[in-house]
């Protein structure tokens, strides 16, 4: 992400009146946590993705304002779903930002998955023998 757009989302941040920003620092969104200082918000760090969700859903139930929370792409976002889901039912106003997967990163895991799936066959069987001996002892 280049630093004009890393500047772009803090200042978008502030400018909608956001104070306090919560969250786990990580690949998606260390580019553009450091801005916030520029504009006087504040980054509250949670040592899990769950934690930083209910800590913006309790901060937004309180006070009334919306409520940011930033979170690591893929299973970072998946381990604050139940807070979000929480928090909708809630009506509580918060803005989840969540960092994007690499293309670069989709291939080599497609790669790898491909490479799983084509384990040589006598590898395979002995797997199947294995199985099969423990199921029938």
């Amino acid at each position: 992400m280049s630093s004009t757009v890393a500047r772009a989302i803090a200042a978008v941040i502030a400018r909608e009146g956001v104070s306090d920003v919560f969250g786990v620092m990580g690949h998606g969104n260390l580019t553009w946590l450091p801005y916030l200082d520029d504009h006087d918000v504040q980054f509250h760090m949670a040592r899990h993705e769950g934690n930083a969700i209910v800590m913006a859903d309790g901060y937004a139930r309180v006070s009334g304002d919306v409520a940011v929370c930033t979170v690591t792409q893929g299973p970072g976002l998946g381990n604050s779903f139940t807070g979000l889901v929480t928090a909708q039912r809630a009506r509580s106003p918060i803005v989840m930002l969540a960092g994007a997967v690499n293309q670069g990163h989709q291939a080599i895991a497609q790669a790898r998955h491909h490479a799983r799936e084509r384990l040589p066959r006598a590898e395979a069987r002995r797997f199947e023998r294995g199985t099969r001996r423990r199921r029938s002892s």
